[in-house]
């Protein structure tokens, strides 16, 4: 689509600008303030995620990391869409160093936003030099909100990225550590590990490199950990670098085996579909050898779903004929889930 045209198409939406906002609880105490687009908006951005911001960090771009390697943005330890795949990367280190940026959507402005956008801009074909200003002004207004990044749209954390590209925070950083260390990246968290301690002067190196760029680190979540002395948490997912894999934790299991078994027993169609998410969430993970604490309810609950539908009743005192489904309702919307 010719640059004028989508600009066109996206000013048409922009009184559909709306957010409603949540408050979650912090595991360390307070309230995270959450923005929710309305669905139109939300609509509107996924379209953007596809058709435009996607594109930006597709194809041939490459990062350099020092004079002899360089690398695509789409390397998974550069661009990665999955946190199992983050933290698989570290499987097999024994020592590894976290921090995660501090208030990292929050921290982006929305001029932030318009200028890394339109500095990526020239990598889009078919966009002329005199549409790139008034598209990444588009996009920056229909993806911000009260002058942020909100925490809670679907675009946030691709235009953190880009964010993050455009500042040469993740340039710098690789060619501090590689080849000697395994470094990547998922939204707000970086790691660097190793077979050895990351260096207590590589460490001050790298945050200085993200202060530099204009970012705070979160000092409480800054850590390095030994796997011989506990299994590390990676975005949530133990590392352990011992046994080289990755699982999750104990806790987390206990949970979604709950959630799994309550939807095989009530065929509650919200929970059934939760369930499956949570399934497909771990085949990152584990692949097809699920844990048993989750194969064991799964496969009945695949079970209930593989039944026929039973026979309802039928209802003759008023001389009119009445039927009752069962669960067809459900059968038929998860006829296709493996």
């Amino acid at each position: 689509m010719a640059a004028y045209s989508l600009v066109g198409e996206l000013r048409k939406t922009l009184p559909l600008i709306a957010y409603k906002e949540a408050r979650i609880p912090k595991k360390a105490g307070g309230f995270r303030s959450i923005f929710i687009p309305a669905p139109e908006l939300k609509l509107i951005q996924r379209k953007i995620i596809l058709r435009f911001l996607k594109k930006l960090i597709e194809g041939d771009r490459l990062i350099k990391i020092n004079e002899n390697t360089v690398v695509s943005w789409y390397n998974p330890r550069i661009y990665n869409e999955s946190y199992a795949r983050h933290a698989k990367l570290h499987s097999d280190s024994r020592f590894i160093f976290q921090f995660d940026i501090k208030d990292a959507f929050p921290s982006v402005s929305s001029a932030r936003v318009r200028e890394a956008v339109f500095k990526l801009m020239s990598y889009y074909p078919g966009i002329e030099i005199d549409d790139q200003a008034e598209l990444a002004d588009v996009i920056a207004e229909l993806t911000t909100f009260k002058g942020i990044l909100p925490q809670g749209a679907p675009t946030s954390p691709l235009l953190f990225f880009i964010v993050i590209i455009s500042s040469g925070l993740y340039e710098k950083i690789f060619s501090l550590c590689c080849p000697e260390w395994i470094v990547s990246f998922y939204v707000d968290n970086f790691a660097v590990s190793g077979k050895e301690p990351v260096p207590e002067e590589l460490k001050a190196r790298i945050l200085k490199c993200v202060s530099a760029a204009g970012f705070a680190v979160n000092e409480e979540k800054t850590r390095q950990t030994d796997s011989r002395q506990g299994v590390p948490l990676v975005t949530g997912i133990r590392v352990d670098g011992i046994k080289k894999r990755i699982s999750l934790p104990k806790k987390a299991v206990r949970r979604w085996r709950g959630i799994i078994y309550r939807a095989a027993r009530t065929k509650d169609p919200h929970l059934i579909k939760k369930a499956q998410g949570l399934v497909a969430s771990l085949r990152p993970i584990y692949g097809d050898a699920l844990p048993p604490q989750i194969a064991k309810p799964f496969a009945l609950l695949k079970e209930m779903l593989n039944e026929p539908p039973k026979q309802g009743k039928k209802k003759t005192d008023s001389g009119s004929k009445y039927f009752y489904p069962v669960r067809g309702g459900v059968q038929a919307r998860f006829a296709k889930w493996p």
